[in-house]
């Protein structure tokens, strides 16, 4: 009997530090809440988000985690999976951006998705944001760093 309760001890220790450790999912938060913003609005949401779980990481690393969280958006289907695609086909992947909030809004009144990625220079960290204004179609809107 003792024996079952080390192993059953160890299981959930181990379990917990899989799920503190960051194993879980890259994928973007997504957010359809309905809401409105002007465009100056729009452009100041990445001061007030935090860039979670890819804050921090590597540059170099930038293009596979945009890779999996656009995947993992897909992975959901609806209007994930739609705004996934309009990403790829929208957004440069040359960029080393990698999108970790996502918004379906209106900015000045014009239905858009407002993607908020982590950037950072070259040889350095994800430790910046860029904020892009899409409309449904993809046509970028605005773009702004911060």
């Amino acid at each position: 009997m003792k024996r079952q309760s080390v192993w059953l001890a160890l299981l959930v220790a181990v379990v917990t530090a899989l799920l503190l450790s960051g194993c879980a999912s890259n994928a973007p938060r997504f957010v359809d809440e309905g809401k409105g913003y002007s465009a100056d609005a729009a452009l100041e949401l990445p001061l007030d988000i935090n860039a979670g779980a890819v804050a921090g990481r590597p540059v170099s690393e930038a293009d596979k985690l945009r890779t999996d969280a656009l995947a993992d958006l897909r992975r959901q289907g609806g209007d994930k999976a739609d705004v996934a695609a309009i990403i790829t086909k929208s957004l440069p992947n040359n960029s080393h951006g990698v999108p970790f909030y996502i918004e379906l809004a209106e900015v000045d009144n014009v239905p858009a998705i407002i993607v908020i990625e982590a950037i950072g220079p070259k040889k350095g960290t994800l430790e910046d944001k860029r904020v892009w204004v899409l409309d449904r179609k993809g046509s970028i809107l605005l773009m702004g760093n911060r």
